[in-house]
């Protein structure tokens, strides 16, 4: 009998029932009733207040143009100098917008994009489902479809003549003409943190883990020949070009950065700096002598700035957890000498949103927090050299101020990991330039 009765007070159906008769009580009395309604105006209230905020964080000064796109964006887009841009949204769609920022065309692909369009010459290139490569003119006309087995998420480039490139599922680096018939199929073994990179020279970067665990750098010509390998000391985190002059590459790795030099074979190292910690990103090479990345420390990642003796001149912490981190995540070096990262600002008793910050040598410049989720934010930068933020799901676009228009900003080389090689070759020349 003891037993029954255990087993019957134990059941969740007796703890819902006896529940169930307690709060009927308990909302039968005035106190109750009083409670209830204390409850019902808390809760309108909150949602009045996110809401105010929502709208109010969208209308801060350092948001120079919104552009509104009609379909809820998947990623960060891509950009051509004369203002047009291309993305993917979540309805499986790829769209175009003029320079203006209307609705220029928009195609309907065959299963989920994994990556954000990459853009070269006259053509553009999106990975779709489970690898599937397709191939688009800039006016929307299907080129090609290759199901060229890549992995979702992983680093596609190009260079100027069309090309493609990219590591497979099996980690080799693998070469498509412009029509997305395979050139070759070179086996390099790189099973994760995989990057790839078109350097100005034509040939192509590339890093990744082996299944051994042993960590790899590699030149590759665009033939498919593989010119020299080395180990390198630590995850690679991402690669770029650099920003200064008589540098053209660098690559973050474990918690050091190496650069190389113009001229200089690839096998020797310019540079190599230390960073506060591992890093998590690609670093970016600042002509101001500061070199910038996402770093992993204790309370989480921070955006660190290192000089040339790797003495730290600051790290700002960003409220991303190592795993949140992504390419599109990554910082970008903006026209006017800005560094710009996405950050989760940190509310009580508002769900957390996210934002961009902008920094320079000096340190933070400035916060822009806008009412979207931190984990799905996208950074890229336009031909402009301003930065534009998106976040999936959103649909609007971003664009962030870039500080003083009269400021001239020359570089030798640009960091972007559009794929394009024409990217390495920017000159910014701020002036006049507003859009």
């Amino acid at each position: 009998m003891k037993r029954g009765k255990t087993a019957r007070t134990d059941s969740a159906e007796y703890i819902l029932g006896q529940l169930h008769r307690r709060w009927g009580r308990l909302i039968r009395t005035r106190q109750g009733r009083g409670l209830g309604v204390l409850l019902l105006l808390c809760g309108l209230i909150w949602v009045v207040y996110w809401s105010r905020a929502r709208s109010a964080l969208r209308l801060e000064q350092h948001v120079r143009r919104t552009y509104a796109l009609g379909f809820a964006a998947a990623g960060a887009p891509v950009s051509l100098p004369d203002g047009r841009m291309f993305l993917v949204t979540q309805q499986s769609q790829l769209l175009a917008m003029d320079a203006e920022g209307k609705l220029a065309w928009n195609k309907q692909l065959p299963g989920l994009v994994s990556a954000r369009p990459v853009l070269v010459s006259d053509s553009l290139v999106v990975v779709v489902g489970s690898g599937a490569l397709h191939g688009f003119s800039l006016s929307g006309e299907p080129l090609f479809s290759t199901p060229a087995a890549v992995v979702p998420g992983d680093q596609l480039c190009a260079d100027a003549q069309g090309h493609w490139f990219i590591l497979d599922a099996e980690g080799a680096l693998l070469g498509l003409d412009e029509h997305g018939r395979k050139r070759f199929r070179t086996s390099l073994g790189l099973v994760k943190n995989r990057h790839l990179l078109m350097l100005p020279s034509g040939s192509i970067l590339g890093a990744g883990t082996r299944a051994d665990g042993a960590h790899q750098i590699f030149w590759a010509e665009p033939t498919g020949l593989v010119g020299l390998r080395a180990i390198l000391p630590g995850v690679p985190a991402g690669l770029a070009l650099s920003g200064r002059r008589g540098e053209y590459a660098a690559v973050a790795t474990g918690s050091e950065i190496w650069t190389w030099a113009d001229g200089g074979l690839p096998d020797e190292v310019a540079r190599r700096l230390t960073l506060p910690g591992e890093a998590v990103s690609g670093p970016l090479l600042h002509e101001d002598g500061g070199t910038y990345a996402l770093v992993a420390q204790p309370a989480g990642v921070a955006l660190c700035r290192i000089d040339d003796q790797s003495r730290v001149s600051f790290c700002l912490e960003t409220g991303f957890t190592t795993a949140a981190i992504s390419s599109e995540r990554a910082p970008v070096l903006g026209r006017s000498g800005l560094v710009y990262a996405p950050f989760v600002a940190r509310a009580s008793l508002l769900p957390q949103y996210g934002g961009v910050m902008a920094v320079s040598a000096a340190g933070l410049r400035y916060r822009q927090e806008l009412a979207v989720p931190p984990e799905q934010l996208s950074l890229t930068l336009q031909w402009s050299g301003l930065a534009t933020l998106a976040a999936a799901g959103e649909t609007m676009l971003w664009q962030l101020d870039g500080g003083s228009t009269t400021d001239s900003h020359e570089y030798n080389a640009w960091p972007q990991r559009d794929g394009n090689p024409a990217g390495s070759l920017r000159r910014w020349q701020s002036a006049g330039v507003t859009n």
